[in-house]
């Protein structure tokens, strides 16, 4: 596969690699009502972008209660340790703390969060997303919750270096195929180019000034007409 194929959010048939908004919120009510340990690994997953090894390598010094941030090892950056710190909602901070009983002053090494294999964690994902009704295809994976924390952060604003940052990316270039997306989540990103141009309003102006001259003629001669009440 050539690099130019490989950095794309579709396959050789065209179909996307990433899941859309919609399938990422049932997934997340799917796995609200999952196994704690189950759950907490899919949403360390949706929230982080993570790749399902660097998931899988995570033990409790990781997770940051007061920056409210899990610390995941980049795994693909061969020949040096690098580490890098993706923010995460509150609440799974909470969901983690409860579920493997953290104990924040413990500053042992308690072992991996989820001390299975990946394809066992693989099944876990494979498993709550045909729950959550995902339909077939190459964004119904681990990868796809991936690529669609990707497209998800850059609908939201993020700037694309730091997505690069939070995604372990070594390369912008490999972040930037996130701005590319199409579909529904291409026609929000062109909703806020629309809202954004002065085309928007400036193609009504012309009718309302050309109108409104006549509308104000009309109101002054009904004024200067009207009879004055008798007393």
């Amino acid at each position: 596969m050539s690099r130019e194929s490989s950095l794309s959010l579709y396959d050789g048939l065209g179909r996307r690699k990433y899941v859309t908004e919609q399938e990422r919120d049932s997934l997340i009510w799917t796995a609200s009502k999952a196994d704690p340990v189950r759950r907490t690994f899919v949403l360390v997953l949706i929230h982080t972008g993570c790749r399902i090894s660097e998931a899988l390598a995570v033990r409790p010094a990781q997770i940051d209660i007061r920056g409210r941030a899990i610390v995941f090892r980049t795994l693909k950056k061969r020949g040096q340790i690098v580490f890098r710190t993706v923010p995460v909602p509150y609440t799974l901070i909470v969901d983690l703390l409860r579920t493997f009983r953290l104990d924040p002053q413990d500053g042992s090494d308690q072992g991996r969060l989820w001390p299975v294999t990946r394809n066992t964690a693989y099944r876990w994902v494979k498993d709550l997303m045909a729950l959550a009704k995902i339909p077939p295809g190459p964004h119904c994976c681990p990868k796809g919750l991936r690529h669609g924390y990707g497209v998800c952060a850059l609908l939201s604003g993020v700037d694309l270096k730091q997505l690069c940052g939070w995604m372990g990316h070594s390369d912008i270039a490999v972040t930037s195929i996130y701005a590319r997306a199409l579909g529904p989540e291409e026609r929000k990103i062109a909703k806020r180019m629309w809202r954004a141009s002065p085309l928007q309003w400036r193609r009504w102006l012309p009718p309302l000034m050309i109108g409104l001259p006549v509308w104000w003629e009309s109101i002054l001669c009904k004024l200067k007409t009207r009879k004055p009440d008798e007393k």
